[in-house]
């Protein structure tokens, strides 16, 4: 063999073991191209992972497996960086104001049905098909509700 070959080879070989590994690697590091996320969504991620992490510590010195002194220290660290996190999603309003009433909406009626009450009917319009189990008015040609999902009848 020459060392022309050899080099050919190996080169041939890199290039084989790229071609193969490249969706393995994909698939570890989450797939597709990485999308850049917004300010909002990254405080948002980090919102939810800081709520994870104090509901973790607060599990673990229940079950004996983090000193006490550990847990009030680590709380403190986190719960005083939620906050921090909370300040700058009240500075990051969105410049959206709908939105905002959207959210606010699907917010109250979600506490609402924690806490066990019962949706409160949309204001029915005279003569138009509603849903039957909240009550919001509904379109002629809807066969689901647009605000509960359920099944309109024909």
């Amino acid at each position: 063999m020459t060392t022309s070959s050899l080099v050919f080879g190996a080169a041939l070989l890199i290039l084989l073991a790229i071609w193969v590994g490249w969706p393995l690697r994909e698939q570890v590091t989450g797939g597709g191209p990485r999308r850049r996320l917004s300010r909002r969504q990254q405080l948002l991620d980090r919102k939810a992972a800081l709520y994870a992490a104090i509901h973790e510590i607060d599990h673990d010195v229940q079950v004996g497996t983090l000193e006490p002194a550990d847990h009030r220290a680590l709380r403190a660290r986190y719960v005083a960086e939620a906050a921090g996190v909370l300040r700058d999603l009240e500075e990051e309003a969105s410049e959206d104001p709908e939105e905002d009433l959207i959210d606010l909406a699907i917010e109250g009626d979600v506490s609402r049905l924690k806490e066990g009450a019962r949706m409160e009917p949309a204001v029915r319009a005279e003569g138009g098909r509603h849903c039957g189990a909240c009550g919001a008015a509904a379109e002629p040609d809807d066969r689901f509700c647009s605000r509960c999902g359920a099944g309109l009848k024909e």
